[in-house]
């Protein structure tokens, strides 16, 4: 029996008054069958004899007192214990037990609740061994609370996951001895070393796996259940300290053992209270089971992932698709039976999760089961028809032999054997008839079977991959869930620190704030005016442009008609300048031909002076010559042809001269006044080229201010909204109300709704901004396009 002197003394790691050592677990774990693990005590000497105990230190030096307790043991010793208990139905609810109240339900003769002087020691022992007990602040009580919530609900979440690899196990075991009959139904028999199937090899890689997964999780669960202890003593231990107080304050100076009705009351009454919740108590079973190589450092992690719930829906698809699927066989393997399990087969998607999982884990065991009794009954027939055939064979040599015999004895009688052997041979036809309906019978059968465990190989092989690589995926992805929480909940220390340190500037800025804010207001009405100014800027901009372009498309097609002109004059120029190099060849050529006549002209002359002189001397005077003359006119017709040719190109050449003159003064006419028209719009277009650059700078002048008064006013508001969030944070972590999510929470909504702004404001101004630029580039470049239309006009 086990005393609670020695119960607190293991618990609080110090000797009770009774100088007696701390018992720990000896190696002997043994089951009963009512599944309460029954264990003897050893005394061990501990280190601090004294009692001295250090409440910083709590943490490790309970741990190292239960790591000094538990024995070392293999480790399908807690695989083994807990499959025992979800077996038996003994993992359903909590696993953490009153280990005080567990004992005193077995022992009731502990206490004797009507003796008083019992009732007095066990206080004054209880307060003798509590006064050194840590009393811990309320943020440390509700932080180990919290803790050991989360402990629960990890343990709980292991649980259901072993729960179901114990499922899959045994399913497993099922398939392999659905394929090889012989193998006995326990998890130790192996296939024998003589069968070559590679289907029996990956089943039982598969079952090693599960048998690997089962026991990982099974220790697991042995890690979580042990690191709850440690919170837990410390609650009892402040619990403890915390009665040892109160009682010490209440205990008054005449108090002496004539009251102990009072202190009966008392006790009585602290018995009825529930000090502790069943969550914060002892698992007793995890204090005995006994396992080695065991990491008391690891943790998992506070809550399911997401890759964990992703996991599980998945499973529970996987399970529905082979329920569904078992379902359908099941049909097809007996489409006559009405008994199929699970024809109404129906999951309420709205219950617990163990609950749909269970439901779906009870149909594939049904429907295994069913297969199992279908293949018995197909291997029934099957005997039953194969020993029919032997029958039929033996049936079929008796025959054959008895024919013999006939035709042995058919010299004898003829008739009497001609009717027997048609007889006997209607009935050999008979009888094979028989048999070959049999042999499809049983080759149908045989083609069922093959089909059955085809289909049932393709299933598993399919599901064994995918379970495969979905666990190898959900490690990975519970490591990295793992380092992303650790990480996040760095930040989240650092934030809460940066937080507390932000809450005394917060009061200094405040004023800073208001002012800011009041500087914010003036600005936005200034910037509200410039806006308007801007506005008004911008529309006069657009009136004046809209007018300019309209000028500027006159001016346009002005300069093209005085293109087309001037083209047309150039032609009409080049075509006067063509004739005229003609006609001054063709000038030239008669002006040779005046030489030359006149040159003749002149040597008749002198041949007729001569001819005249020595006429006078030869043949008398003028008149006489004149008769000469008028006696040969042929001479006379082509002196006055060639006077009359020369008259006629004499006044071409003046009429040529004068023509020339004339067209060369239009010509140069009619080029200064297209270019005094073309300086006129040039000038122009330049005036109000000036002006819209004027207006640009100015515009450009007017954003500038505009876009640095907007620069100024969103750092103000980034500054006022930044110090709101950090206001908003101080406050919340001063409320002890608000957790560390809501708190990250309101901050990440708070700043992404900041920088959703941000972004906005900064698109529509990028956007304007680039509207703008691409006007101005169209009309820099309208701007360039004249002036080199322009350099072209000056360039001859």
């Amino acid at each position: 029996m086990l005393s609670l002197e020695r119960l607190s003394a293991l618990i609080s790691g110090s000797p009770a008054r009774s100088n007696v050592l701390p018992l720990v677990p000896t190696q002997e774990v043994r089951t009963g069958s009512n599944n309460h693990s029954k264990i003897s005590y050893i005394a061990e000497p501990d280190g601090d004899i004294n009692g001295n105990f250090n409440s910083r230190n709590s943490t490790s030096s309970m741990a190292s007192k239960f790591d000094r307790g538990l024995p070392s043991a293999p480790a399908g010793v807690a695989l083994k214990s807990y499959s025992s208990d979800i077996m038996n139905g003994n993992m359903g609810g909590k696993t953490q037990t009153n280990l005080l109240n567990n004992l005193r339900a077995q022992n009731p003769s502990l206490v004797e609740s009507k003796d008083p002087i019992q009732i007095i020691l066990l206080v004054e022992t209880a307060l003798s061994d509590s006064k050194d007990f840590e009393i811990l602040s309320p943020e440390e009580v509700d932080e180990i609370k919290t803790q050991c919530q989360s402990i629960i609900q990890r343990i709980e979440q292991t649980r259901q996951d072993l729960i179901i690899q114990l499922k899959c196990r045994d399913a497993t075991l099922k398939v392999i001895q659905m394929y090889f009959p012989g193998i006995p139904s326990n998890l130790n028999s192996k296939i024998p070393p003589d069968i070559n199937d590679d289907k029996a090899q990956e089943s039982e890689k598969e079952l090693i796996a599960n048998e690997k997964r089962c026991e990982e999780l099974a220790i697991k669960l042995f890690h979580l259940e042990k690191e709850l202890m440690t919170p837990q003593v410390r609650l009892l231990r402040h619990t403890a300290g915390i009665l040892q107080m109160t009682h010490k304050d209440t205990q008054g100076p005449e108090s002496s053992i004539d009251n102990s009705e009072d202190i009966f009351a008392v006790t009585k009454t602290n018995k009825k209270a529930e000090l502790f919740n069943d969550d914060f108590l002892f698992d007793e079973r995890s204090l005995y089971r006994a396992l080695e190589g065991l990491n008391l450092n690891s943790k998992g992690t506070d809550f399911p992932s997401e890759s964990q719930i992703e996991w599980i829906n998945e499973t529970e698809k996987k399970l529905m698709e082979m329920n569904l699927r078992l379902k359908h066989l099941l049909s097809e393997m007996n489409p006559d039976s009405k008994s199929i399990p699970g024809s109404s087969y129906e999951i309420n998607l709205k219950g617990e999760p163990s609950e749909i999982f269970q439901m779906h884990i009870e149909f594939l065991e049904q429907g295994i089961d069913t297969i199992d009794v279908e293949q018995s009954r197909l291997r029934g027939e099957y005997d039953r028809m194969k020993s029919q055939c032997s029958d039929l064979s033996d049936q079929n040599d008796v025959l054959r032999n008895q024919i013999k015999q006939q035709r042995e004895q058919a010299d004898l009688n003829n008739s009497a054997k001609d009717a027997q052997l048609s007889t006997k041979l209607n009935e050999l036809a008979q009888l094979n008839t028989l048999q070959a309906k049999s042999k499809d019978e049983i080759y149908k059968l045989q083609q069922q079977v093959e089909s059955l465990n085809e289909k049932l190989d393709e299933v598993q092989q399919r599901e064994n991959l995918r379970n495969k690589e979905k666990r190898d995926r959900d490690f990975a992805e519970l490591r990295s869930a793992e380092i992303r929480i650790k990480n996040a909940e760095e930040k989240m220390r650092s934030a809460e620190e940066r937080a507390y340190e932000a809450e005394d500037k917060i009061k200094i800025t405040e004023e800073a704030h208001r002012s800011a804010l009041e500087a914010v207001k003036t600005r936005d009405q200034n910037i509200a005016k410039l806006q308007e100014k801007y506005q008004k800027a911008e529309d006069d901009h657009t009136t004046s442009l809209a007018g300019l372009k309209g000028q500027i498309e006159d001016l346009v097609s002005k300069i093209e008609n005085l293109k087309t002109e001037l083209a047309s004059v150039n032609s009409a120029k080049a075509d006067l300048d063509t004739s005229m190099k003609e006609k001054e060849v063709l000038l030239v050529e008669k002006e040779r031909e005046i030489d030359e006549v006149q040159l003749d002209i002149a040597r008749l002359q002198t041949e007729v002076t001569i001819a005249k002189a020595e006429l006078e001397g030869a043949y008398g005077s003028r008149s006489q010559r004149a008769a000469q003359v008028a006696a040969n006119p042929a001479n006379q017709k082509e002196i006055d042809r060639l006077t009359k040719e020369n008259d006629s190109l004499i006044s071409e050449l003046a009429f040529i001269k004068a023509s020339k003159a004339e067209i060369l003064t239009e010509s140069e006419e009619n080029v200064k006044a297209l270019k005094r028209e073309l300086s006129l719009t040039i000038g122009e277009y330049e005036n109000m080229t000036k002006a819209s650059l004027e207006w640009e700078r100015e515009r450009v002048q007017l954003e500038g201010v505009i876009d640095s008064l907007r620069e100024e006013k969103e750092d103000i508001e980034a500054k006022l909204n930044d110090e709101k969030i950090r206001r908003m944070g101080a406050q919340s972590s001063d409320a002890n109300t608000l957790s560390p999510n809501s708190i990250r929470t309101s901050t990440t909504i708070l700043k992404d709704e900041f920088k959703k702004m941000m972004r906005e404001t900064r698109a529509e101004s990028a956007r304007i901004l680039r509207a703008e630029q691409s006007e101005r580039r169209r009309l820099e470049e309208e701007v360039r396009a004249l002036k080199m239309n322009q350099m072209r006009l000056k360039s001859p």
